[in-house]
């Protein structure tokens, strides 16, 4: 059923929808780093930045989130050359995979976190509270769904004749929606 309650205006489809309002916060993001002087964040490095606020992650589960490995990686490769990520150490494994925010990252998080608190504020000021906690919970339920029959393959171990066989890639879902909880 197609219906439009308030006006004339075209139903935009729901994907549009979508990148423009998270150009919303990146924008409100982007000008608040700026006043801050955090001026050398990548343009996807807020999100990053706001994932790991609240807890560390290893530099797959993040480029998982985005479904970009290797543009998240050169991401944070950027974020630790300029101070706001850090690798840690386990001594139990050589291997430095685990990522956290460093000081500068966590004050460039807690700008992050009022910018978007601010644009929450601005839609409960414009949409009922009961209307923007219901489109908070759809769009938890859209990030949520997961189709493992359209993933694409990735590569895994080679086999003893060199070859490289395909297997489904594991489905994980990281929320960003809960890096950033609605303002009161």
């Amino acid at each position: 059923m197609n219906h439009k309650d308030h006006d004339d205006t075209p139903e935009l489809a729901m994907p549009l929808l979508l990148a423009n309002a998270l150009r919303t916060y990146g924008i409100a993001n982007r000008r608040a780093l700026q006043a801050a002087g955090f001026n050398d964040i990548p343009r996807a490095g807020a999100q990053i930045i706001g994932r790991l606020e609240h807890a560390g992650a290893t530099v797959g589960e993040v480029g998982g989130a985005f479904g970009a490995t290797m543009q998240a990686s050169r991401i944070i490769e950027t974020l630790i050359e300029r101070g706001y990520v850090q690798r840690l150490t386990d001594a139990d494994d050589p291997n430095p995979v685990n990522i956290a925010l460093t000081e500068r990252g966590s004050a460039a998080a807690g700008v992050i976190r009022a910018a978007v608190n601010q644009v929450d504020a601005a839609l409960r000021e414009t949409t009922a509270t009961r209307d923007v906690d219901h489109a908070r919970t759809i769009l938890t339920a859209l990030a949520a769904q997961s189709h493992p029959s359209e993933e694409p393959a990735q590569p895994s171990e080679r086999k003893s004749g060199g070859r490289r066989t395909t297997r489904p890639r594991p489905t994980r879902v990281v929320v960003f929606a809960d890096a950033y909880p609605s303002a009161p």
